[in-house]
Parts: C-alpha cells; sequence; structure tokens
C-alpha cells in the first residue's frame, strides 16, 4: 500500500471515529497543535463544565488537560480550580486496583494529567508529589508495552521526575504507532537543546517508512492514527526534501531561502487562523481569495528578505506571457501563490503548475520555484501526491510544491 494510500485511510479513519471531549480525542488535537500542523479532525470545542470536574474521574480530567494547556484555549480560572479539586479527589483513590481500571494503567489518561499538573498547577503543589509516587510504583507495574513506557517516560519527564523502567525498544522491534509516538515527542516535545540531530532522526524516520510499508495495520484508536499520520506525513515530506536536496546543484544562499520560504508556507496555515484572533475583535485580514493570500505572503516574506520583487513579468510559454507573484533577486527564488476555489481544484492546479515549470525553467533569475497553494477548504483530493509528482529537480532548477494545510 502506498504512502498515499495510508495517510488518506487514515484520515478517513480520524474523521469518523474522532471524539470530542475524550482523552483520545483530545490527544490526537494536541498532537497536530504541538506540530504546529492541521489534522483531518475538528478544533477545540467548550471546556468542559466545572461540575463535571470535580468529579475526580481520569478520563475527563484527562481530556480537560490537553485542551487546557492549548495557546488556543483561554483556560479560565473557575475551570482550572474545578480540574484541581477533581485532581485532588483523583488522589485520595487507590490508583493501583486488583482490575487496573484507573488512570494509572491508561496511558493517554496518565500523560494527560501529568500535563495538567506540568503546566497549570504551581511547583510547590503537592499533587506533583502523588503524581511522582504513582510515576515510580508504575516503574514495576507497567509491563512490556512499549506505548505504556513512552508515555511514562514523557510523563517523568514534565515532572523533572526520574523513570527508572524502559522507554520503548529497539526501533527495529518497534510498531509503527511507537516510533510515530517516539518521533513526535522528539521532534515537538523536546526542549531545543535535546533534539536529536538530523542523522537520528533520518533513522527513526526509515524505520517509521519500512515498518508502515511491510506491516501496516491501521491502528485502534484515533490517538494512534493521529500520531501516525503525523509522523507518516513528515517522514514521507523530509525524505522528499533529502532526495531532492542530494541532486540540487546550486549556491548555499538560493538553498537556505527555499528552505526559509518553505517553513515560511508550511506554518501558513496556523499564521492565518492566529492573526484572526485579534484584541477586542478588531478587524483583521480576511483570507477570501488568492489576492489575500498573496498580500499577507508579502508581508512574510519581508520578514526574512531585503529584496522582494512582486509582480514580475515572465518569459513567453505557449504564447503566453505573465507575471509571476514574487522573485527573490538576491536568491534567485520565486515564489509563486494559488489558493484552490471552485474551478481551480487539484486537477486544474496540476496544469497550471506543469506551464509555470516550463515558464520559469527558463527565466534567468530564477534557480528555484517554490509553488505554495492554499487549500484551507480542502479542495485537493489528494495534497501529498500533488506535492510529491511535481516536486522535482533537474540540473540546477529545482521545484518544491507545498500545499497546506493538508488532511483538514
Amino acid at each position: 500500500m502506498s504512502f498515499s494510500r495510508q495517510l488518506a485511510d487514515l484520515e478517513g479513519f480520524l474523521k469518523s471515529e474522532f471524539r470530542p471531549g475524550t482523552p483520545e480525542g483530545h490527544f490526537a488535537l494536541h498532537v497536530y497543535e504541538a506540530a504546529e500542523e492541521e489534522g483531518p479532525i475538528p478544533t477545540w470545542g467548550p471546556l468542559p463544565a466545572a461540575s463535571e470536574l470535580r468529579q475526580g474521574q481520569g478520563p475527563p480530567l484527562a481530556a480537560a488537560a490537553y485542551q487546557l494547556v492549548s495557546p488556543a484555549v483561554t483556560p479560565l480560572a473557575e475551570v482550572v480550580d474545578a480540574w484541581e479539586s477533581g485532581v485532588r479527589r483523583l488522589s485520595g483513590k487507590n490508583a493501583f486496583p486488583i482490575d487496573r481500571q484507573t488512570f494509572a494503567f491508561r496511558p493517554l489518561e496518565l500523560y494527560g494529567i501529568a500535563l495538567g499538573i506540568a503546566r497549570l498547577l504551581q511547583p510547590e503543589n503537592e499533587l506533583r508529589i502523588w503524581f511522582k509516587e504513582v510515576l515510580i510504583r508504575l516503574v514495576r507495574e507497567v509491563g512490556s508495552d512499549s506505548w505504556s513506557q513512552v508515555f511514562c517516560s514523557r510523563a517523568s519527564k514534565l515532572l523533572a521526575a526520574e523513570w527508572k523502567g524502559r522507554a520503548g525498544g529497539d526501533l527495529g522491534e518497534e510498531q509503527v504507532d511507537v516510533l510515530a509516538l517516539r518521533r513526535w515527542i522528539l521532534v515537538n516535545q523536546l526542549p531545543p537543546a535535546e533534539v536529536p540531530g538530523a542523522s537520528d532522526l533520518n533513522q527513526l524516520d526509515q524505520s517509521i517508512l519500512r515498518q508502515s510499508l511491510s506491516r501496516f495495520a491501521m491502528p485502534t484508536d484515533v490517538a494512534r492514527a493521529a500520531v501516525v499520520h503525523h509522523a507518516i506525513r513528515r517522514a514521507v515530506y523530509q525524505r522528499l526534501e533529502s532526495d531532492l536536496a542530494a541532486t540540487w546543484f546550486v549556491g548555499r544562499h538560493t538553498a537556505d531561502a527555499v528552505t526559509l520560504v518553505a517553513a515560511v508556507c508550511r506554518k501558513f496555515h496556523f499564521f492565518a487562523r492566529q492573526i484572526q484572533l485579534r484584541h477586542s475583535n478588531r478587524t483583521t485580514i480576511e483570507f477570501k481569495d488568492e489576492y489575500d493570500v498573496q498580500d499577507a505572503m508579502r508581508a512574510l516574506l519581508y520578514l526574512h528578505f531585503a529584496d522582494v520583487r512582486p509582480e514580475e513579468w515572465t518569459p513567453s510559454y505557449g504564447g503566453k506571457s505573465t507575471r509571476m507573484d514574487f522573485l527573490l533577486k538576491r536568491e534567485q527564488v520565486v515564489v509563486e501563490v494559488k489558493m484552490t476555489r471552485k474551478g481551480l481544484d487539484q486537477k486544474e492546479l496540476i496544469v497550471q503548475l506543469t506551464e509555470d515549470k516550463e515558464r520559469y525553467r527558463s527565466h534567468p533569475d530564477c534557480r528555484a520555484l517554490v509553488c505554495f497553494i492554499y487549500d484551507p477548504t480542502s479542495v485537493c483530493e489528494n495534497p501529498a501526491a500533488l506535492e510529491s509528482d511535481l516536486s522535482d529537480t533537474e540540473g540546477a532548477f529545482r521545484v518544491s510544491v507545498i500545499v497546506v494545510p493538508q488532511g483538514g
């Protein structure tokens, strides 16, 4: 099964199985939000009722913690106080009953509550001590399940507690969901100084892609599906970027500029959503058509490049001359911006991008073409395939196609 098919199947599973207000659903939202990506699931709903949290039940407390620590959510003081009261009530219960039916044996609940204690409560709060004691006992109780081990290890790290148990097995022995979880933590949850080097991440990505091709099985819940979807999507993209870079013979300025422009494009939808959240509901830019996207992209490019030239003429192709969107003159990079709409679907984009590639190939100031496609309403049926099929390198000319968001 191809990676495109796997991603499509995972997106379908996530859309159909996502349930708001659950630890699984809210952890899935947390996965995409931490990676600053759009996932194929709805965003946060309303905060839970304070009365529900005060009952001290693990599932709603964990689900609420993922939501309350979100940068997109305003954590109301009443709800945070109720959450703390609920955790305090939970701490008075036996975390290790014979039937093992408590938060301590449910990794998503354990991690969510640990996240809430670490982010919502004061460092001197005695609930930290209680939770560390739970983690100490879990070293001998958690067993050999790697999925649980990884969450226990990460929960310990959040609370500055030492985890003396295992944190997963060898890469070649792990299931793809555990590998994906480890990748998400390494890239999105560690301080910059602890993030692994490119070679370590590449090794992990190779294991994820190899396992996905050889023994892919649909995850059993939306939490596992979210980390696998995220990991495969990012690993494929990183491999594509690496392969293109290995065969691209250009100067450092051009290569660095393309990397920077690509990063801006990848986070554009996150920017577009955040800029809507203005103080006192003041007016802001609305992204209704391609011109709105171009205006915003021009401003973002000026943050990083001194010479951004809009509306440059391109050489004639097929008897037509057109204007490019932006030329980074010094870096020899052209940025084309498109926004999907009725009449500009994936099929039409392929036609336009194919023409763009041939047109810019003969432009004297273009060594690299970045085609940014903003697809906020998910018009593209298979954005991953669109990127991989049309991105390429031929000699000193490189084309990078970026579709954002994907899976929304």
